[in-house]
């Protein structure tokens, strides 16, 4: 009986969990922070259901402890993203992988908010949503966190889509927009019905069986609107007649993997810099798979990105037809340690990241820990390391297999001290002050 419960035990699966460490910028520990994972929804999508009066609601919810820390049930969601709250701090945001640690989450004091009207009158109803699909919604007196990463736009039900280009100082007003009628048709001039109508992207409106269409609450300066059907898709600019002619489309399709197999919950982002065109984006499915259709042919560039895997980049993607694209992530590694000074103490709120700029960065906690996601191979992975009252320090460059993680590191920081240089011209005499006039009479050019 014993040794059947010792199997059953081993035979119990692993726990889905994302686990984290919530800091403020001095490497304390941040207790009572609200941690919410949502599913990835590609920013469109999240329009799209906030306009329809539906208000996105998290996976896992959890409240950090005495230590910072968290721990959220995805329930086997692969990739999430999450959202960090607290009373008088800035919101952070960022995506995690399911049994992963998502590291220190840094958040610093204050932020600025943005207060959202309409007709002179706070909107409540208003939501301020990042490109990345994080939705903030805006309180009684219709302010909102004002999100310190990445673009953003301002989506309420019965009103015109804002984007932050429209922010005036703290406030951004929004205006119910205006009502914007045509027709899809396919290349012979026929009626489509069924057609989605969008703008940036959004889908605003769906095209009547005799192909009329009506946008009722488009901005009042609109540039395009797009629509498509199928394998058709065509645009029309602003202009007396809106009649948009479908034409056949480009798709591109395929599915990412990594050396473990098909990669779910990876992020795909589609940009071009035809205008009026609208950036796409996508999450893969539990295969793997991805899809793009409805394309206008041209040239296309592609970005890839998971939170444990390394971002790949194709910037040609030449799409005039349906296109089949397969891709391959490589795992990213990991480094952990400690920070500690000379006198083998721990140090806090140290930034420790990588030399690569696309990489990420932590803070050191209140024991000196430090966990980082790195570039291990080809290029081997280098660590610097700031506080303020030390000298920078460096780690490395250390290979480390992808997929791995390196541990034990510890890193040694010297303190620092202030350091002044007198800088004196060999042929001038020296300067009483920088600004003296003899000095401006006799310095030389160069």
């Amino acid at each position: 009986m014993k040794r059947f419960s010792i199997l059953l035990l081993f035979a119990l699966p692993i726990q889905s969990a994302v686990t984290g460490l919530v800091v403020r910028d001095d490497g304390k520990p941040l207790s009572g922070a609200a941690v919410r994972a949502f599913a990835r929804v590609p920013m469109p999508a999240m329009a799209e259901r906030l306009l329809a009066n539906e208000t996105p609601s998290p996976i896992a919810s959890a409240t950090t402890s005495d230590d910072g820390k968290f721990t959220l049930d995805v329930k086997g969601t692969p990739t999430v993203d999450l959202l960090i709250e607290a009373a008088g701090m800035q919101p952070a945001g960022l995506p995690a992988a399911d049994r992963d640690d998502a590291g220190a989450i840094v958040m610093r004091a204050g932020g600025r908010t943005l207060r959202i009207t309409a007709d002179g009158k706070p909107l409540a109803s208003a939501s301020l949503l990042a490109a990345n699909g994080i939705a903030l919604h805006a309180d009684a007196q219709g302010r909102v966190p004002r999100l310190p990463f990445g673009s953003f736009v301002i989506v309420a039900p019965d009103y015109a889509i804002a984007s932050g280009a429209d922010v005036s100082g703290d406030e951004v007003k929004i205006s119910r927009g205006v009502a914007v009628q045509g027709k899809v048709v396919d290349a012979k001039g026929a009626a489509v019905g069924g057609a989605a109508v969008s703008m940036h992207g959004i889908t605003l409106a769906h095209s009547a069986p005799d192909g009329t269409f009506t946008i009722a609450h488009a901005p009042s300066q609109w540039r395009t609107i797009e629509a498509s059907s199928g394998s058709m898709a065509g645009m029309v600019s602003n202009g007396a007649k809106i009649e948009i002619r479908l034409r056949p489309a480009a798709s591109l399709s395929g599915a990412v993997s990594s050396t473990n197999g098909p990669l779910a919950g990876a992020r795909l982002d589609l940009g071009t810099q035809r205008a009026g065109v609208s950036q796409r984006s996508a999450i893969t499915d539990a295969k793997g798979r991805y899809a793009f259709d409805g394309l206008a042919p041209g040239q296309y560039t592609l970005t890839l990105s998971h939170p444990a895997y390394a971002m790949a980049h194709v910037p040609e993607l030449n799409l005039g037809k349906a296109t089949t694209r397969d891709f391959r992530l490589a795992p990213l590694a990991r480094i952990s340690g400690t920070v500690i000074s000379e006198d083998r103490k721990p140090v806090a709120g140290a930034i420790v990241t990588t030399a690569r700029s696309d990489a990420g960065s932590t803070l050191s906690d209140a024991n000196g820990a430090f966990s980082l996601r790195v570039f291990g191979d080809p290029a081997p992975a280098m660590l610097l390391v700031a506080k303020e009252g030390f000298a920078t320090k460096s780690y490395g460059p250390q290979r480390i297999e992808p997929g791995t993680t390196k541990s034990g590191v510890a890193i040694t920081l010297q303190r620092g001290f202030p350091l002044q240089v007198k800088v004196v011209d060999p042929i001038a005499p020296a300067c009483p002050t920088p600004t003296s006039s003899s000095c401006r009479a006799t310095r030389r050019r160069t």
